[in-house]
């Protein structure tokens, strides 16, 4: 049995690694790199997912609030006009903040529509 049988193939799937001056010992090393780029691609493809979830926790988040505020202000009853529009002015002038501040207190100011 001579060295390139020793080395040939079937040592190569089994990982081992065949000698340097083999033919295949360049073609095995160029795959082994592909291989690690390929889980590297992985590991990037997950990064992105989480960098996407972060992303729409805090930015989207906020928006939605935002906007559900600046609804339930614009379709609600309040006891006067006036307080209609400071609840809108603060929920527009200060987007997060004042639809928190909306939801703690400016809901209970509203009154109850009158259902038909």
């Amino acid at each position: 049995m001579g060295t390139a049988h020793q080395y040939g193939p079937e040592q190569i799937h089994r990982n081992q690694p065949p000698l340097p001056g083999n033919r295949l010992c360049a073609k095995v090393a160029r795959s082994r790199t592909e291989y690690r780029r390929h889980l590297l691609r992985k590991d990037a493809d997950v990064v992105n997912i989480v960098n996407l979830t972060i992303f729409l926790v805090i930015l989207i988040l906020p928006m939605v609030l935002t906007f559900w505020a600046i609804r339930d202000v614009a379709y609600g009853q309040f006891p006067t006009l006036q307080t209609k529009y400071i609840w809108l002015v603060v929920v527009t002038l200060l987007p997060v903040v004042g639809a928190l501040i909306y939801l703690v207190a400016g809901r209970s100011q509203r009154r109850e529509m009158p259902t038909s």
